[in-house]
């Protein structure tokens, strides 16, 4: 009886140490399999943030290479590079009990590896310049535009002409009756008006006028005068030069900017008239003619001072002009 005992105990003992091993290596199992899970999610996501090593790449199996058939679209899947960064979404999408089922299913660590390595975009070429470029293309371009540039004729004689203003401005602050100014007005408002050309009569040497039409005897005289203007209404007269080297100022004139308004007024642009200034060789006075007018004329600015002005011919004014 009591050796029954003992072996009913013994045998009671060897059960309990049984499950226990038993329960320990399940649990062993368990941890080993959680761990081995937890590999394969933490090696996943290394490889999706960094990229495939260098020999994964390089011995990939001939089977996963596809040749297309002829005539067919090429379909361009780019690999993952190490500045491809995963979108937060797809990898929250692996989460650890899909990689669990990975280790457990072959099956089921095809179907979610398959998600998760979709293909990334193809990453845009750096088309930036470099840095350095950039700025010295930069500084060239500043340095040019600082370059002067070279100015036009007409640019080099509205120069002189704002020379020779400022000149008179600086005299009539003195004297503002003898630039057509009084002495209340306000300077700062004078400006300079269009350029006014001045044509010469171009008859050869000792060749007398025939009648034709003076338009047809004028040529320009590289002479111009600026009106000196305040309040729309022109006070004195600038006056510019080409001798031939350059644009040179010339004494201005009150009295031509008197006679001037006289003229415009008499035969204004709205009614069809353009008065032209015009030299005559020999003679050191400014004349004028109305080319639209059908009678050839030829007149003495100062002729406008008179009471009842009226225009000369042509063939008085060029009678003895040689």
């Amino acid at each position: 009886m009591i050796q029954a005992t003992a072996i009913n105990v013994k045998s009671s003992v060897l059960r309990r140490r049984l499950r226990a091993a038993k329960r320990f290596f399940t649990a062993l199992l368990m941890l080993a399999l959680i761990f081995a899970g937890l590999f394969c999610w933490w090696r996943y996501n290394y490889y999706k943030i960094v990229g495939m090593p260098a020999t994964a790449r390089h011995t990939t199996p001939a089977t996963a290479k596809t040749t297309p058939a002829a005539g067919s679209a090429k379909t361009n899947h780019p690999a993952l590079t190490k500045n491809d960064h995963p979108v937060a979404t797809k990898a929250a999408a692996v989460s650890f009990g899909d990689s669990m089922m990975a280790v457990l299913s072959p099956s089921a660590k095809g179907a979610t590896i398959q998600q998760g390595l979709q293909s990334a975009p193809r990453q845009t070429a750096n088309t930036a310049k470099p840095a350095k470029q950039a700025t010295i293309q930069a500084a060239a371009a500043l340095l040019s535009s600082r370059e002067p540039q070279a100015l036009t004729d007409e640019q080099k004689r509205l120069k002189v002409a704002r020379d020779a203003l400022s000149d008179v401005l600086d005299q009539a602050r003195d004297y503002p009756d003898t630039y057509g100014f009084s002495s209340d007005e306000r300077l700062s408002a004078v400006r300079l008006g269009d350029a006014i050309p001045i044509y010469r009569i171009a008859l050869q040497g000792r060749e007398k006028y025939a009648g034709q039409p003076v338009s047809s005897l004028l040529k320009p005289a590289d002479e111009w005068v600026y009106p000196v203007i305040l309040d729309n209404r022109i006070r004195f007269m600038v006056q510019v030069r080409y001798d031939g080297h350059g644009y040179v100022r010339e004494l201005g004139s009150r009295a031509l900017a008197i006679e001037y308004v006289k003229i415009l007024a008499r035969w204004p642009a709205s009614e069809g008239f353009h008065p032209k200034l015009v030299t005559i060789p020999n003679q050191p006075f400014f004349y004028f003619t109305v080319p639209e007018l059908p009678d050839q004329n030829i007149t003495d600015t100062s002729r406008m001072f008179d009471i009842n002005p009226a225009l000369s011919p042509a063939s008085l004014a060029l009678a003895n002009c040689f």
